[in-house]
């Protein structure tokens, strides 16, 4: 043993030319300064302290912040350390990285190596030293130089970084970074439970998503500072290594997915979805890995698979900005600080940047604002997510406004079904049949387009005077049949201001002529077009279909006259060219005068042909009337002008 000690003078004479020979601990200087150096020898072997000196040439200087090596290693480093002060002084020797697997401190004291403690993942909390998430050696260093011996392994990442202080400088560092931590987990945990709320309000999956990854992140943090250890698992072992390096790619997993739905990702079939399926598929396989308990190789995938997840983020903050999302630029502005402060988590972690405070407080400082940003992201984009429903909401309504009448979409707002929207009782109407006479062979130019138009101002005319809360209009279209339609005046709408059902429907009859005639004088055609209508009163009765696509229907007779009279064009043929309105006798005797001197009586009778579902009909009406004639009708119905028409 004590040739030992000979060949750790030597060595520490033959390192003088590489550093500094010693850390150098002084009365009033609390901790050593970054630029002190110690030697190393890491190996994948297993050694003894013997082996080590026999191979003393192999020992390297080293900063006390190299980090980054992923593997199986085992590393002995010496360090040594001047005591200037007279006495023994207590001091605090601590290890960076809580995530070691097992630290072994040993003193060189009388030329031999004596044994102080193993600190590290794989040993129980309760033998710690010091309670507090990193370890940390308390021990005695005595006046001179004294020679520390320190054996390391780590089955995840590798560092190795030492410090040492004394007590008061630990103690009075432990505040501002408990306000920090108790500050980040805070602000994880109560975001993440307020998402969880309005998830369970809105049933929208980006806010679970959310929950699970700002959780399972803190988690991951609680891992990686050494929380985890130190206040809830203090006891499992080498499986805390495991379930660290789970909790990270559950993370990295939930924060794709979250991703992708809150840039709506979901609602496009392009290669971003490909993408994540590929990279969720790649951490399960980490995951498995993990579980087979190949630490290292878990590790190292982790580790890349954490770089390609936030260029994963980037991409799609591009694409966002490309496809103009409303949320591209809360993202980007939420992202960028959380990839910054995770930039320099990783760079911390492989000793590329200081070991400065402010440096290990930035991953913190940025996760913090990223999840505050993010949470008034998604209740902003609940809000455009309402202000797209109400927008929905109205066109909708206003598509199905051309369906049904105001009063029905009234109710129905007001919680009324359509079904009770309108009359289902029986009534009587008088019906008017109105078809173009000879349309299919008509020369008029773009043929749909004028009965598009000349339907339109027939449905004006019809709607004219409506008056929902009263339920009274002009007319109601029962249905559209090709050139025609049909229509019903008295039922289920009243009649305005309380007018006869028979006047309305004649007024109508030579409105819907007159409205045919404009649009037909503005239309080219080669030829003149005319149109046959049909009048006929009787009982009527209005219901709803019952299956498939609800719709309003009437049936009754008054319906199936008006179409018989309308079809008597084609068994009595007009004297002369023009429209062609056929009446009902019944309803003709209750006509004013003025309008039936329009209408030429036709006797029915034995061999004289008889109208259909009307046995008991003895005679028809019928009226020609030229082009503009309606016109004039509508305009001027006083006696003297009705006398010169009729003649």
């Amino acid at each position: 043993m004590l040739s030992g000690f000979f060949i750790i003078i030597l060595l520490l004479g033959s390192w003088s030319t590489h550093a500094a020979a010693s850390w150098v601990y002084e009365p009033g200087r609390h901790e050593m300064v970054a630029n002190e150096v110690f030697h190393t020898l890491c190996t994948r072997e297993t050694l003894d302290w013997s082996t080590v000196l026999s191979r003393a040439s192999e020992l390297k200087p080293t900063t006390r912040h190299s980090r980054g090596i992923i593997g199986d290693e085992e590393c002995w480093s010496v360090i040594t350390v001047e005591n200037r002060s007279a006495g023994v002084e207590r001091v605090f020797l601590e290890h960076g990285l809580a995530i070691t697997s097992r630290i072994e401190l040993y003193q060189i004291i009388g030329g031999q190596l004596v044994y102080h403690r193993a600190l590290g993942l794989d040993i129980p909390f309760r033998e710690w030293a010091v309670d507090y998430r990193l370890p940390i050696f308390d021990f005695r260093l005595n006046p001179g130089v004294n020679t520390l011996v320190l054996r390391q392994k780590s089955r995840d990442v590798f560092a190795l970084d030492w410090r040492l202080y004394h007590p008061e400088y630990f103690y009075s560092r432990i505040i501002p970074e408990l306000l920090l931590f108790g500050g980040f987990f805070a602000i994880c945990f109560a975001l993440s439970f307020y998402n969880l709320v309005i998830y369970f309000v809105t049933r929208e999956i980006t806010h679970v998503f959310y929950f699970l990854y700002l959780n399972l992140y803190a988690m991951a943090q609680l891992y990686v500072v050494g929380l985890s250890k130190q206040l809830i698992l203090q006891d499992i072992g080498p499986a805390l290594n495991q379930l660290g390096i789970i909790t990270i790619d559950l993370a990295l997993i939930f924060t794709t997915l979250f991703i992708y739905y809150f840039l709506d990702f979901h609602e496009r079939k392009d290669w971003f979805r490909k993408l994540i399926r590929f990279f969720i598929g790649m951490l399960c396989v980490t995951m498995v890995v993990t579980l087979w308990n190949e630490i290292p190789l878990a590790a190292t995938l982790t580790q890349s698979l954490s770089f390609i997840c936030s260029c994963i983020g980037v991409v799609a903050a591009i694409s966002a900005v490309r496809r103009r999302h409303p949320l591209a630029y809360y993202y980007i502005l939420a992202w960028s600080m959380l990839i910054v402060g995770n930039a320099m988590q990783v760079l911390h972690l492989q000793g590329l940047v200081p070991d400065e405070p402010w440096i290990v407080s930035l991953n913190f400082v940025g996760a913090s604002f990223e999840a505050i940003i993010i949470s008034y992201a998604l209740a902003h984009k609940m809000r455009l997510g309402r202000l797209r429903e109400t927008q929905r909401r109205r066109h909708a309504f206003s598509q199905l406004a051309k369906m049904v009448y105001p009063h029905q979409m009234d109710q129905m707002k007001q919680g009324e079904i359509l079904e009770t929207t309108m009359p289902h009782a029986a009534g009587e109407a008088v019906v008017i049949c109105l078809d173009i006479i000879a349309s299919t062979s008509s020369q008029i130019e773009n043929l749909s387009n004028f009965l598009r138009r000349f339907f339109d101002r027939c449905d004006h005319l019809m709607s004219r005077d409506y008056q929902g809360e009263t339920l009274s209009a002009s007319g109601f279209r029962i249905k559209e049949m090709g050139d025609g339609f049909l229509c019903a005046v008295g039922f289920p709408f009243a009649t305005p201001h309380g007018r006869a059902s028979h006047d309305v429907a004649m007024q109508l009859a030579f409105g819907f002529l007159d409205a045919f005639d404009q649009e037909f004088s503005s239309t080219v055609s080669a030829e003149r077009t005319y149109c046959s209508l049909g009048l006929a009163r009787g009982p009527i009765q209005g219901f709803f279909t019952v299956s498939g696509i609800r719709s309003y229907e009437l049936f009754g007779h008054s319906i199936v006259l008006a179409t018989r009279y309308e079809s008597l064009r084609k068994q009595w043929p007009a004297e002369r060219a023009g429209h062609m309105i056929t009446v009902q006798s019944r309803l003709y005797e209750s006509l004013d005068p003025r309008y039936q001197k329009l209408f030429k009586k036709h006797k029915l009778g034995p061999g004289m042909g008889a109208i259909r579902n009307d046995a008991e009909a003895d005679a028809f009406y019928r009226g020609i009337f030229a082009s503009g004639e309606a016109a004039e009708v509508l305009s001027e119905p006083a006696e003297p002008f009705v006398k010169s028409l009729a003649s």
